[in-house]
């Protein structure tokens, strides 16, 4: 089978940033705007009054080129609120306590461990990577198997599918064989939760791990050391039940609903999660969920984001852990993720960059007109390359692209400031959800799998909106550099 090598990239259009004028005593972040969002948070705050927008937006747009076509189709979400604060917000202190409270939520007071021979194997290892094998080899014999054509629109044909059996038997009979001759456990000692100065130079950090003793469930913990210990988390996996094997929301089955033949139901597993943020005192909101699958075993998974002192939610988020530019992130956004499995286990928790709401810079500051709102996305939607671009190599990059916008919301996320990794902005912003659709020439001219009429279609999940707009300013966010 061919190999195939993806390079996503994701290249936002900002404007240029205006220079520093002087600024109040509480500072603030400079807008992209000739300074217009910090005259719109330190101006006088606009009368209570619910914000008027469409219902909808459809409209179709295509660029000068001829290469893109935006489909704009999209029913508008705009919050039931008279009133739109601006907050100081700054990342909250992560301490070996709050560890400790979460540990006791989940480990029930159990010993911990730490492994002392992390990169030896040991027979669970293997477990999941023979459970796979065997499954793949049954799906590539069996045509009526329902996985059976994925894999053969991987290989092309009946006769190189049935060819790449053999080299997978033979792969399952070495793991099959290093199983065998694996140790049953790990070295192990154990230990408290403490967190301690990592070894690794390139990320800085603060940070603990232990395991329970039958190495059911892992616990971890880190803090970037930095002025405002702005990455840090807790997480919390069960291996054995699927952690680390849940595919992300671009491989969603569907969005609140039940798995079916399911022990839980989607209702049960989301009452599951938010008991857990209640025993764990979170003052958190359902921001997006979605249920999912890998080989056999069926997942949901919950995604939430702090509630303001407004009691409003912090809409958006977006997660900077696997893009190209983390490391230089001021500071990660505040999210809370829980997965539970079809039988209502917990598979993992995990808690990223907790966040304190300081003062109130605008108690109700103004926000553009829908209408400028319409047009600043006209122009930077259109503008190439403002959307995700995926090249195989040269010669096979796509014939045309359509973008999808299919959802706009209204609502908050946190801005940093460019060069302050202490605080930042919680402020109303445009979001524009959709899909992305490649065309290429033919079959043979992509590194992704394409349909039958040559064509791959990427939905963008709320991690990677096709736009984001400041409300304020109107100024284009770079949700890859947080501002």
């Amino acid at each position: 089978m061919k190999r195939i090598t993806i390079f996503i990239l994701l290249i936002a259009v900002v404007l240029t940033i205006a220079s520093c004028q002087p600024t109040p005593a509480e500072p603030v972040v400079v807008s992209k705007n000739d300074g217009r969002l910090q005259d719109a948070i330190y101006g006088e705050p606009a009368e209570p009054r619910r914000y008027e927008a469409e219902e909808k937006w459809a409209e179709t747009l295509e660029s000068s080129d001829g290469r893109l076509t935006v489909r704009i189709d999209a029913g508008l979400s705009v919050p039931c609120a008279d009133t739109y604060p601006v907050y100081r917000v700054s990342a909250a202190d992560l301490t070996e306590t709050d560890v400790e409270s979460v540990y006791r939520c989940f480990g029930g007071g159990s010993q911990l461990y730490r492994i002392n021979n992390p990169t030896v194997k040991i027979k669970s290892y293997y477990d999941e990577p023979i459970k796979y094998n065997k499954r793949l080899i049954e799906a590539m014999r069996n045509k009526d198997d329902p996985e059976h054509k994925k894999y053969l629109s991987g290989f092309g044909s009946e006769a190189e599918l049935a060819l790449a059996i053999p080299e997978i038997e033979d792969n399952l009979e070495r793991l099959m064989r290093e199983q065998a001759k694996a140790p049953d456990d790990y070295d192990k000692t154990p230990v408290d939760i403490r967190l301690e100065k990592s070894t690794d130079d390139n990320f800085p950090r603060m940070m603990f791990e232990g395991v329970t003793e039958d190495n059911g469930m892992t616990i971890s913990a880190y803090v970037s050391i930095s002025p405002a210990r702005t990455m840090q988390g807790i997480n919390v996996n069960y291996v054995r039940r699927g952690a680390g094997i849940v595919p992300d929301a671009e491989h969603a089955d569907g969005t609140g609903e039940d798995i079916p033949g399911a022990v839980c139901s989607y209702s049960e597993a989301l009452s599951r999660a938010e008991q857990i943020l209640n025993d764990l005192g979170k003052f958190y909101y359902l921001n997006d969920s979605y249920t999912s699958h890998a080989d056999d075993r069926y997942f949901y998974t919950f995604r939430f984001v702090p509630i303001m002192p407004n009691g409003e939610a912090m809409s958006f988020y977006a997660d900077m852990s696997d893009t190209r530019t983390a490391v230089s992130i001021p500071w990660q956004s505040a999210y809370i993720n829980i997965i539970i499995d079809a039988n209502g286990e917990v598979v993992s928790y995990n808690q990223f960059s907790s966040i304190e709401f300081g003062k109130v810079l605008n108690e109700n500051v103004r926000l553009l007109p829908y209408a400028q709102i319409q047009e600043t996305a006209r122009k930077y939607l259109l503008l190439s390359p403002n959307y995700v671009w995926s090249v195989y190599e040269a010669g096979q990059e796509a014939v045309h692209t359509y973008l999808d916008v299919t959802d706009i919301r209204l609502g908050y996320i946190k801005i940093s400031e460019k060069n302050n990794v202490s605080s930042g902005l919680c402020l109303p912003v445009w979001m524009f959800y959709g899909s992305q659709t490649d065309e290429y020439i033919d079959q043979n001219h992509s590194g992704w799998i394409l349909d039958e009429n040559n064509q791959f279609t990427y939905e963008h999940d709320p991690c990677h909106a096709i736009l984001c707009i400041n409300a304020v300013d109107g100024s284009i966010i770079d949700l890859t550099q947080g501002y």
